[in-house]
Parts: structure tokens; C-alpha cells; sequence
């Protein structure tokens, strides 16, 4: 019917808008965006504990845990960080980045990067990009991998 060819049709459009929108974007986070500097464009950023609590270990555990740059935070360079933009309740633009410079840290480019709440959450490595089978379906990725930087970028 002509119903089922418009949503169709609709639909498919929304994918190559989503595809064509993941593809332009820069292969780095930029902070300014997580601070809320500009409303059009503010982000939920997580960043290694340590480069936000001085007190922190930057070794052991304090390695794994990431928490939420506040919007009076001010800015750091660190190693590993997620930015999060959602577009509505159920569909979200992530990008993960860790820059082996500021860590002075060889890159696994196999094993990668991953968030893991009780159990994986979303990986990305060489292979690919992996999500929680609970999650929503990929609707455009862009992996980037250089000698100093691992960079991940899904829309979910």
C-alpha cells in the first residue's frame, strides 16, 4: 500500500540523514561542549576520576572509573573520556576517546575501549563495534585508530 512505501520510504531517509550526520563529525571530543557553553550543543561528558579529583589515584582502580564532568568543571586535558548526546529517550550519539599521549600508554588497538556496567555495555576495537544486545540497534559508527589515539563514535 502506499502507506507502507512512505513509511518506508521515511524511514530510510531517517537512516541516511543519521549515516551522513556520524560520518561528518570531527574525530576528537571537544570539551567546550560538555560545559555548557553554547545550549545547542551541550553534551554529557565522563572522564577518567582522576583528571577530575585531584586526590585520586591515577593508578588501580581510579583507572577504570569514570565520572561526570559537571558544567562548572574546569577543563583538563585526559586520556579517556565519553561525551553522550541524546537525541530523544530512546536514541543516543556516543563517542569514546582515549589518546595514548596523555597517558603515556601504548594502545591496544585489539583490545580497545569498552563501558561496563555489571557487563559490557558498548566496546570498540579493531574489530569493531560491539553493543549490548539490550541496547537499540547501530544506526551509523565511525572508528578511528592512529599510533596515539583510539577514537568511537555510535548513534544508538
Amino acid at each position: 500500500s502506499v502507506s507502507a512505501i512512505f513509511q518506508i520510504i521515511r524511514a530510510l531517509l531517517l537512516l541516511l540523514s543519521i549515516v551522513l550526520l556520524t560520518q561528518t563529525r570531527e574525530y576528537k571530543i571537544d570539551l567546550e561542549r560538555c560545559i555548557g557553553k553554547n545550549p545547542d550543543y551541550v553534551r554529557t561528558c565522563f572522564m577518567r576520576k582522576s583528571c577530575l579529583t585531584p586526590t585520586a589515584s591515577s593508578s588501580g582502580d581510579d583507572q577504570n572509573v569514570l565520572a561526570k564532568l559537571e558544567t562548572n568543571a574546569i577543563l583538563t586535558h585526559c586520556d579517556v573520556i565519553v561525551q553522550i548526546r541524546a537525541f530523544n529517550r530512546s536514541k543516543s550519539h556516543i563517542m569514546m576517546q582515549v589518546n595514548g599521549t596523555l597517558s603515556n600508554a601504548k594502545l591496544d588497538f585489539e583490545k580497545g575501549m569498552e563501558i561496563f556496567q555489571a557487563v559490557p555495555q558498548l566496546s570498540c576495537s579493531a574489530s569493531g563495534i560491539k553493543t549490548n544486545p539490550k541496547l537499540a540497534g547501530q544506526y551509523g559508527t565511525r572508528q578511528v585508530f592512529t599510533h596515539d589515539l583510539i577514537f568511537c563514535s555510535v548513534t544508538l
